[in-house]
C-alpha cells in the first residue's frame, strides 16, 4: 500500500498525464504561486510534478517554490519513510534546477543538504563546492553555504595534509571574504532600490516580502564575514597580510570584489596601518559607493585627516536609505568621536536620536559625557557648574527610558549615582542661585538646565 507522501506526489503527475496536451505553464504556475503565498503547502506539493515535467524552463522561481514546499513537507512529515521521500524529491529538484538554469545555485543547495544529512564526506562537499565558486562565482551567494565552504577549507588548511600554503590560505580567505561582501551588497542594494520606490509606488508581493527579509539576511552575511575573519585572523599576522595585498593589488584593483575581501580582512583584523588598505578602500568607494564603504573610509580617516572623516561618515549616513541603519551609523560614528572630538560626538548622538526617536542608547551615552564632564578640564567649569551638569545627565538619561521603557533599570541606576553629585541647598545660596534659574554649559556641551526645586 502506497503513503500518503507517495500519493500526494504523484497526483500531480496524474493529473498531468489526463490533460497532457491542455497543460498550461503560466495557468498552473499562478495557482502553484498562490498556494505558497497562502502556505497551502499539501495543494502546492500536488502542483509541483506536472510543472517541472511541462514546464521546467518556464521560471527559476518554480524551483525557489518547490524548495519551500518540499523542505516544509520534509521537516513535517511522520514517520521517516515518508519524510524521505521529500528528502529524495528535493535532491531530485535541485538536480532539475540545475540542469535547467546552471549556475543559479542548485548544486550549493544540493551540496549544503547532502552534507547536513552526512550523507558524503567533508572532501566531497568541498569538492563540490570548490568545483561551483570556480565555475559560478556570481551565484555563490547563499551565507548558509559560504560559511559552510570557508569551515571546510579552513578544517582542510588547519590539518595541514593539504599541501595548503599560507599564500594559498590567505588567498582563499580574502575570495571567500570579497564573496560575502558581494552578496551582502547585492541585498543592500535591492533593498536601497526598493525603499527608493516604495516612497512613490506599491511594491509587488515577493518585493515586499524581500524588505521583510533584507534585515535578517543582511545580519546573516555579518556574522559569517565575522565568523571568517576570527577564526582565519590567528593563522596570519599583519605583516603577512600587507605583504600579500600590496604585491596583489595593481593586477586586482579594478575587481571591487577583490577590494571588498581585502578591505574586509584587513579592516576586521585591525591591520589599520596598512597602507594598501587606506588606498584600497578609497578604491573600492569610488567603484561601488555605498554607506558600508564610506563608513569604513571616515573610520580608516579620522588619525589622518578628520575633516576627511567627518565628510565619509556625513556621506555613508546620507547613501543609507533606511532611517533606522542611519541612526545607527549616526551612533557609530558618535564612539568613534567620543574620545578625541566632544563637540562631533555630540552632534552625531543627536543625530541619531533625531532618526530613531525609540533608540535609547544615545541618549544614555550622552548622559555619560556630560557627567564625565563634571571632572574631566577640557570645558574648565566651575565648581558649581562642575555639580550642575549632573542635572543635565539625569534629565538627559530620563530621555533613554521615554524611548526605550527596557532601559529603565538602567536608568534608575545611573540617576541615583548622579543625584548624590548635584548642587546642593547650600551650593545654590553660595552661587546665588535658586528654583527656575536657568543655567548654560558653553564649550562642546553648548546646553541649558533649569534649577529644580530641592
Amino acid at each position: 500500500m502506497k503513503t500518503k507522501a507517495l500519493i500526494v506526489l504523484i497526483a500531480g503527475v496524474l493529473a498531468l498525464s489526463a490533460n497532457a496536451q491542455d497543460f498550461k505553464c503560466e495557468d498552473n504556475y499562478k495557482v502553484l504561486e498562490q498556494k505558497v503565498k497562502e502556505q497551502a503547502y499539501d495543494e502546492a506539493v500536488a502542483l509541483l510534478p506536472g510543472l517541472r515535467k511541462s514546464c521546467p524552463k518556464y521560471t527559476i522561481k518554480l524551483y525557489t517554490l518547490g524548495e519551500t514546499v518540499l523542505k516544509y513537507k520534509m521537516e513535517t512529515t511522520r514517520p521517516e519513510k515518508e519524510k524521505k521521500v521529500f528528502s529524495d524529491d528535493l535532491f531530485a529538484l535541485y538536480n532539475e534546477q540545475e540542469k535547467n538554469f546552471p549556475g543559479t545555485g542548485g548544486v550549493l543547495k544540493k551540496a549544503l543538504l547532502l552534507h547536513q544529512k552526512k550523507l558524503v564526506t567533508n572532501d566531497d562537499a568541498f569538492k563540490m563546492l570548490d568545483a561551483s565558486f570556480a565555475s559560478h562565482k556570481a551565484s555563490f551567494t547563499d551565507y548558509n553555504v559560504l560559511e559552510l565552504y570557508f569551515n571546510l577549507y579552513l578544517e582542510r588548511y588547519t590539518k595541514g595534509d593539504k599541501g595548503i600554503t599560507q599564500e594559498q590560505f590567505i588567498q582563499k580567505v580574502s575570495d571567500i571574504a570579497g564573496q560575502v561582501a558581494y552578496a551582502k551588497s547585492q541585498w543592500e542594494d535591492k533593498r536601497a532600490a526598493l525603499l527608493k520606490k516604495k516612497e512613490t509606488l506599491m511594491l509587488e508581493d515577493d518585493e515586499a516580502q524581500f524588505l521583510t527579509e533584507a534585515p535578517l539576511s543582511i545580519s546573516a552575511f555579518e556574522a559569517v564575514s565575522d565568523n571568517v575573519v576570527k577564526q582565519s585572523s590567528k593563522h596570519f599576522t599583519c605583516d603577512k597580510l600587507e605583504a600579500f595585498y600590496s604585491a596583489q593589488y595593481d593586477k586586482n584593483k579594478a575587481d571591487s570584489a577583490w577590494l571588498m575581501g581585502m578591505v574586509t580582512v584587513l579592516s576586521a583584523t585591525k591591520c589599520t596601518a596598512s597602507a594598501t588598505l587606506y588606498t584600497g578602500a578609497q578604491e573600492l568607494y569610488k567603484q561601488k559607493p555605498s554607506a558600508q564603504w564610506a563608513l569604513a573610509l571616515g573610520n580608516l580617516a579620522l588619525k589622518k585627516d578628520k575633516k576627511a572623516a567627518a565628510a565619509y561618515y556625513e556621506e555613508a549616513a546620507t547613501l543609507e536609505p533606511d532611517t533606522l541603519k542611519k541612526a545607527d551609523i549616526y551612533l557609530t560614528v558618535f564612539n568613534a568621536y567620543r574620545n578625541s572630538d566632544k563637540a562631533a560626538a555630540k552632534k552625531y548622538a543627536v543625530k541619531s536620536a533625531e532618526f530613531n526617536p525609540k533608540n535609547g542608547k544615545a541618549y544614555l551615552q550622552l548622559a555619560e559625557m556630560y557627567a564625565a564632564a563634571a571632572v574631566q578640564k577640557d570645558c574648565q567649569l566651575s565648581d558649581f557648574d562642575k555639580k550642575a551638569v549632573y542635572w543635565l545627565a539625569i534629565a538627559t538619561a530620563k530621555k533613554a527610558e521615554v524611548a526605550e521603557p527596557k532601559y529603565k533599570s538602567t536608568v534608575e541606576s545611573l540617576v541615583k549615582r548622579y543625584e548624590t553629585k548635584v548642587p546642593t541647598k547650600q551650593d545654590l545660596k553660595t552661587a546665588n542661585k535658586s528654583k527656575g534659574d536657568t543655567i548654560t554649559f558653553g564649550c562642546w556641551i553648548n546646553e541649558s538646565i533649569t534649577v529644580p526645586k530641592l
